[in-house]
This record gives C-alpha cells, structure tokens and sequence, in this order.
C-alpha cells in the first residue's frame, strides 16, 4: 500500500490548485491541518484582498475488516480505515456600519461556496485519492466574518 500522508500532501496540493482554478479563488493559507478542530481565525484577508483558507485534516481512524465499516477490536495486522474532512473557509463581507449585506452581496457569498464545494469534490474524486467512501458536502458557519464548507470521506490507511 502507498504511504497515506503521502496522499494527504498530493490531495492537498490538488485542493489549492483546485480552489484557485474552479473555486473562488487562491486562499491565504492552504494545507494539511493538525489535530481536532480548525481554527477559523486565519480564514481572514490578506495580500492582495485575497481571503480565506482550504484545508485537509484526519478527522478519525479506524479498524475495519470490509472497506469503510467499522470493526470493533482487531489485532495488529487489522487494517485501518481513516475519515479525511477537506473543507473551505471564505470570508464573509461583513458592512463597517453593522448592517447585512446586500441580497447581491449574501448570492455572490453562496455562489463562491458553491464553486469551492465543487472543487473540493473534484479534489477529491479527480486527484487519485483511494477513496471508500465519500460523504455528503457539509455547509459550515457563518462563524465570526467567515462561512464556508467541507467534504468528508474514508480512505484506507493500513492494509
């Protein structure tokens, strides 16, 4: 079996150039992220008036006997499945006087997450992931000045 955080670092690379070719455009920050949550506080601008962040994170592991199923137990020789959440986050235009946006403004946001969401499943479907499973597309936010969403999907680890 091929190294799986091998496959990480090519997803993420197709993620980046996926977001910043078929999705809103390029991100501030793109990569592989450690541990448990993500921390919205870089979704944010910078250079350029660019903003947001796309990422991809090991949500949990696994044993499992038949493909993405869960097993209870297992020895050392039991493969190993993980769930990987891939997932972008936007900035959302929020008015210097407190105000909502426009209607215009608040359809060009859900249009950019649309195009993001597409993208992150062309990453993830189109870059040669060995993907068991893929999950449905989950809306996140908004949450601070930043909304966005992410796939999950299992792949195997350890054979």
């Amino acid at each position: 079996m091929a190294d799986p955080f091998a496959a990480l670092e090519r997803l993420v690379t197709c993620l980046c150039e996926s977001l910043e070719t078929q999705g809103a455009g390029p991100t501030c920050w793109c990569g592989i992220w450690p541990g448990d949550n993500v921390s919205w506080e870089f979704c944010g601008e910078c250079r350029g008036g660019t903003c947001g962040m796309g990422y991809v994170k090991v949500d949990s592991v696994f044993p499992t006997t038949t493909g993405p199923e869960r097993a209870g137990g297992g020895t050392c020789h039991t493969p190993l499945s993980a769930t990987i959440q891939v997932g972008a986050l936007r900035c959302l235009p929020v008015p210097a006087s407190g105000e909502i946006p426009s209607p215009d403004v608040m359809a060009q946001v859900a249009a950019d997450q649309f195009a993001d969401m597409l993208a992150m499943r062309y990453a993830v479907s189109c870059c040669g992931v060995d993907m068991e499973v893929l999950n449905a597309y989950q809306a996140l936010g908004p949450q601070g000045a930043c909304v966005g969403g992410e796939w999950t999907f299992v792949m195997p680890v350890v054979e």
